[in-house]
């Protein structure tokens, strides 16, 4: 007689808990199928003929083309089943050139570089050796949040503005509703939809900053699963204002300057980012100078007249992908009056008159007298 073993007795409690994990298998495995939606189906043969050499196209890039959206939004699959996702075979029909339909990856695609479709290449998407037209059924993978774009790229500069945009990332199976770009040390900008648009712009421009002071930013796309990883940084740039002359006008005059005698004016101006360059155009006055770093006009003038001048100024240049920075020009018209040095003329001795001369011989011989008395003595 064969003995039975036997078996240890589960407590009531293990019981539940097998009971429970394998429920949350259940729900899992579920929650896993429904990620994947059946969307439609394409033949081979439904692509243009091969005599017009057309592109050659992997199965993904045939349904992304076909339903929309990018090739990572999809899975292929050869079994006609479209209620089971676990059936997908992630395989597609193809045709290769010169040789019968057969079935490859649903990402396989090759191109031998020869324009269109020709010898060697293999395609999802032509008329040519798939006879029953070989259907490829197409499934929407679960959506998820947008890919990360690209670094956002600084297209200008401004008085305490920037102008950026940015290129769109893959939605990953939902729309971009949002886009959100964030600045540091500060500033930030958001796109919406906006109708008739159905997806938001790429652009916008940031105000409210502080000229001179370097920027950064970055970019977050949104859609109906959630935000995507910031972007990179995009290159340094920095707002600043026009320049300006203080003082400007049709023309400044300036101080005026006297032959002869040292002169020296500072061209006064705001805005841009300095170090600035000056330079000018016409006629400074005989023995001045301007210079081009501090923008002062100084010497010692030779020749009187009327002067009038050109100043231009510009400041510092960027470079493109490291900073950026507006670069600012400004130019304006100047006048300076040199006189001549005043002459000093020697004042003559007033003549002395009849009466004037008889009193001064009075005096002497008054004074003559005194001397002889002092002697006598």
């Amino acid at each position: 007689m064969r003995q039975i073993k036997s078996q240890p007795m589960l407590a009531v409690g293990s019981v539940k808990t097998i009971a429970k994990n394998a429920l949350l298998i259940a729900a899992f495995a579920a929650s896993a199928a429904s990620a994947q939606t059946y969307v439609g189906s394409f033949k081979v043969h439904d692509g243009p003929p091969h005599p017009s050499a057309p592109t050659v196209y992997s199965a993904l890039e045939v349904a992304a083309m076909l339903f929309g959206g990018v090739p990572s939004d999809y899975a292929i699959s050869v079994n006609p089943n479209t209620t089971d996702p676990s059936t997908i075979t992630h395989s597609a029909h193809y045709s290769p050139y010169g040789y019968a339909c057969a079935i490859f990856d649903e990402n396989a695609r090759i191109d031998t570089g020869a324009p269109g479709y020709t010898s060697g290449d293999l395609s999802a998407y032509v008329r040519d050796n798939c006879g029953n037209g070989e259907t490829n059924y197409v499934w929407r993978l679960a959506a998820t949040a947008p890919a990360t774009a690209p670094s956002p790229t600084i297209t200008d500069t401004g008085d305490s503005r920037v102008n950026i945009s940015w290129t769109a990332p893959a939605n990953n199976g939902s729309p971009i509703t949002k886009y959100t770009v964030t600045g540091v040390p500060a500033g930030s900008c958001t796109t919406e939809v906006v109708a008739p648009a159905t997806e938001p712009a790429t652009s916008c421009t940031i105000t409210g900053l502080t000229n001179g002071t370097p920027y950064k930013f970055t970019v977050v796309a949104t859609n109906a699963i959630g935000d995507s990883v910031a972007s990179p940084e995009s290159a340094e740039a920095i707002p600043s204002a026009d320049i300006m002359f203080v003082g400007g006008g049709p023309t400044i005059t300036l101080a005026g300057g006297v032959v002869a005698a040292p002169y020296s004016q500072t061209l006064q101006v705001t805005g841009g980012l300095p170090p600035y360059t000056f330079s000018y155009l016409g006629d400074l006055p005989p023995g001045l100078s301007l210079d081009s770093a501090t923008g002062v006009v100084s010497g010692t003038p030779t020749t009187p007249g009327s002067y009038t001048f050109s100043v231009g100024v510009a400041d510092t240049v960027g470079t493109v992908g490291v900073v950026l920075k507006a670069v600012h020009v400004a130019e304006q018209t100047f006048t300076i009056v040199i006189t001549a040095a005043p002459v000093i003329q020697a004042k003559p001795v007033p003549a002395l008159g009849g009466v004037g001369l008889l009193l001064l011989s009075g005096a002497v011989a008054g004074s003559m007298g005194v001397m002889r008395r002092r002697k006598s003595k």
